[in-house]
């Protein structure tokens, strides 16, 4: 057990051996680095309000949003607190971004592309964004329609963009490709849904039905074409609905992570234990009051 105040969202590093945790504890979120081998805590972030940390491909940085300047903004840094977190957009690259929110969600395989999206176009609601890490380029806009596209994650290939829409009234998971975007679109969730994320080896997608507790599993079938088999479910799960992912799977694919509440109905807040299950056997994390 690991004894913590308050904690939000939580994002897993793909060789599941850390956990970056943004921490509702206090005025203004912070983003901590767990470390499973080690079983310590470490606080990265100190400035404005931080949140949605997503990680690098190779594990040495955070790419986050932060308010220390009066808006989301979308930062990087390195996860040692070797430098200062530093801007991932110029001034000139953020008005191409007409929108005040910017939020991190997925990183390419191939470690070229940070995948975002953006809230409170007035007109259009949630648009996915992608911009290339190395700086060369100015962020491109992936999809923006009339509905909501919000959490965007790309497959373990990189051949496909999983994300939510509402473009047919209620959230669903919705798949695209991710180098054309515009061709064609799969629905692989059964009615509504929150949340969306791929397996490890993107031969299954999971996500939680609407907002109830039961964990729902849609096979990918083998081939160089997008085909998925129809959805089952998994088991129920109580869960803490969190305002990024709430879910993850551990790098051999046999275990997931979620927020589950201690004690309380599945949609309030307060103390989360959230049940974990990596190689390294982090079994739990539980959040209680002193």
């Amino acid at each position: 057990q690991i004894q913590s105040r308050g904690l939000g969202d939580v994002y897993k590093r793909q060789d599941g051996t850390r956990l970056a945790i943004q921490d509702l504890n206090g005025p203004q979120d912070q983003i901590w680095i767990h470390d499973a081998r080690l079983d310590t805590f470490t606080r990265l972030t100190t400035d404005g309000s931080n949140a949605y940390p997503v990680w690098s491909h190779d594990g040495r940085e955070l790419f986050f949003a932060s308010n220390r300047d009066g808006e989301d903004r979308l930062y990087r840094q390195p996860v040692d607190g070797s430098a200062p977190a530093s801007r991932l957009l110029t001034d000139e690259q953020e008005a191409l971004v007409d929108t005040k929110r910017r939020w991190p969600s997925s990183v390419t395989p191939d470690g070229k592309f940070l995948v975002f999206y953006t809230w409170g176009h007035p007109q259009r609601g949630g648009d996915l964004w992608k911009v290339v890490l190395d700086g060369s380029a100015d962020p491109e806009e992936l999809l923006a329609t009339d509905a909501n596209e919000i959490i965007p994650e790309v497959s373990p290939d990189g051949r496909w963009l999983l994300f939510l829409s509402n473009e047919r009234g209620r959230y669903q998971v919705a798949v695209r490709p991710f180098d054309d975007v515009e061709s064609r679109e799969w629905i692989a969730s059964r009615g509504e849904a929150s949340d969306g994320i791929w397996s490890p080896v993107g031969d299954e997608i999971l996500y939680w039905k609407g907002m109830t507790s039961r964990l729902m599993r849609t096979p990918v079938l083998p081939g160089d074409e997008f085909e998925i088999g129809a959805s089952t479910e998994v088991r129920s799960i109580p869960y803490h609905d969190a305002s990024g992912p709430s879910l993850g799977v551990s790098p051999d694919g046999r275990r997931v992570l979620v927020q589950k509440p201690v004690g309380q109905d599945m949609m309030s807040t307060g103390p989360l234990n959230l049940v974990t299950g990596w190689d390294l056997e982090v079994t739990r994390l539980v959040d209680e009051q002193p």
